[in-house]
């Protein structure tokens, strides 16, 4: 668990001090982490989980599929591909905003259907 917590940090070139501060920590504390010295609680797991987009089961050494939503994602068409790359990059405060935002614009499109169809 511990060498893959620190190559996803790596691998999405954040220093130690980075993601501690992410997670309101200090770097040390961090450290201790990626060194194996202490096994991080359930909810730094699952934020290193968010932030990196894989699974906590993945950064628990349960499965290799580094992706969760590799079986789904491969036979989306490419707009849908695109748009999960773009919100894979977001940090956490953005992708919250945009499901937000996606959340409204439904609501809008449903209310707007409904009239059109108590019109019609």
């Amino acid at each position: 668990m511990f060498k893959r917590i620190r190559d996803l940090r790596e691998d999405h070139d954040y220093t130690q001090k980075e993601v501690a501060n992410k997670l309101n920590m200090s770097p040390p504390q961090y450290q201790r982490y990626e060194s194996g010295v202490v096994t991080p609680p359930i909810d730094v797991l699952v934020f290193l989980a968010d932030l990196y987009n894989v699974s906590v089961d993945y950064l628990v050494d349960r499965t290799n599929i580094k992706d969760m939503f590799q079986k789904n994602y491969e036979s989306e068409p490419a707009d849908i591909k695109r748009c999960i790359t773009y919100f894979r990059e977001l940090e956490i405060q953005n992708k919250d905003i945009i499901m937000g935002t996606m959340a409204s614009l439904v609501k809008e499109q449903n209310a707007t259907k409904s009239k059109k169809k108590n019109i019609g």
